[in-house]
């Protein structure tokens, strides 16, 4: 999976993402499992991988920790009809890696359009089979991935690792935000007293939100405004956002979404473990608006300093809620801010 996340220099220049640490584990996540599909040679869309590529294709963390003879048995471990979390990889490279690779930012926007359709018409065929069998997609990747996430049966797995197009499954981790130290001092007044200050440029922060009220990012800075955004965390008021700082921004997962919630307390309302987006990234946690302020806040006077890039524009991308996320969630993410004009709702 690592090998197919493009380069954001390359593919949106001056756009950075803060991923409070995500991404890194993202990358970690799925060091030493890329499938041997990905070694040499990246199968073509109608290619049906052999029996025993079908087996290499899934992820090790699916199987278990038997011995390979019980590759079968090991399928079954945790039950046939255990649903998963997967991420699945297609074959051919998504729209960042050939607008990189062969220059396609130049071929003009029909070119890309068409590759990006051609993506879409394979995954939809992999998505017929996975509703087919009773599991749900939760994202589908184009721009950074070329590939889905879903939630399937156990007992599917093979099934899956079938079909043509095909290159690997990946189990769907849990990753968890975290932040132990403030940023050090890295001596960025210095090129701010020389007029560097961030202008132009465009961060996006993935992580709990922002709280756009705040008065280092030019809100009122009142506790009435903030509670108004937090009180439907679903919905967005009239002329709350976005903001002249905070410009854009959308939540990924939902305002009740945990990947650990339980079956009770699914059952009774508390929480949900299927995204469930919404247009309103309010920070109802306060590690993402730390995070934008450390970037890129204005500051307010004798309380908070301003940010290390204080006249860049900011992105809110809320990917947290009530407790960790996934890496099929952070993918979705970088997606949006790839092209922040795709639906999700």
């Amino acid at each position: 999976m690592k090998k197919q996340l493009c380069s954001y220099r390359h593919l949106a220049s001056g756009f950075v993402l803060f991923a409070a640490g995500a991404l890194f584990i993202l990358t970690e996540s799925f060091a030493g499992q890329i499938s041997p599909f990905q070694s040499k040679q990246t199968p073509q869309s109608n290619q049906v991988p052999q029996q025993a590529q079908v087996f290499a294709a899934i992820d090790p963390a699916l199987l278990g920790d038997r011995g390979p003879s019980s590759i079968r048995a090991r399928l079954q471990g945790g039950g046939p009809d255990e649903v998963i979390p997967v991420i699945i990889q297609m074959a051919g490279d998504p729209l960042g890696r050939v607008s990189v690779e062969h220059g396609w930012q130049q071929r003009g926007a029909a070119a890309r359009s068409a590759h990006v359709s051609a993506l879409a018409s394979a995954q939809a065929a992999l998505a017929d089979v996975i509703h087919s069998s009773g599991g749900a997609v939760t994202h589908r990747y184009r721009h950074v991935y070329n590939g889905l996430s879903a939630r399937v049966r156990r007992s599917d797995l093979v099934n899956l690792a079938r079909q043509a197009g095909m290159a690997a499954i990946y189990r769907d981790r849990i990753v968890r935000k975290q932040l132990t130290v403030s940023v050090p001092f890295i001596g960025a007044q210095e090129l701010n007293d020389l007029g560097l200050k961030g202008s132009g440029i465009k961060i996006g922060i993935i992580d709990t939100g922002i709280d756009y009220t705040h008065k280092d990012f030019g809100g009122s800075g009142t506790k009435e405004t903030y509670d108004l955004e937090a009180s439907d965390p679903t919905h967005l008021h009239p002329g709350t956002f976005p903001t002249a700082k905070v410009v854009g921004g959308t939540d990924i997962v939902g305002d009740r979404y945990d990947p650990g919630c339980s079956s009770s307390d699914k059952a009774a309302g508390k929480c949900t473990d299927v995204p469930e987006p919404d247009p309103n990234p309010i920070d109802l946690e306060g590690h993402g608006t730390g995070m934008a302020g450390i970037a890129a806040g204005i500051g307010v006077p004798g309380r908070v300093g301003h940010g290390i890039a204080p006249e860049a524009a900011l992105y809110a991308i809320k990917l947290f809620a009530l407790g960790d996320t996934t890496s099929s969630d952070i993918v979705a993410a970088i997606e949006w801010a790839v092209d922040p004009h795709i639906t999700l709702f």
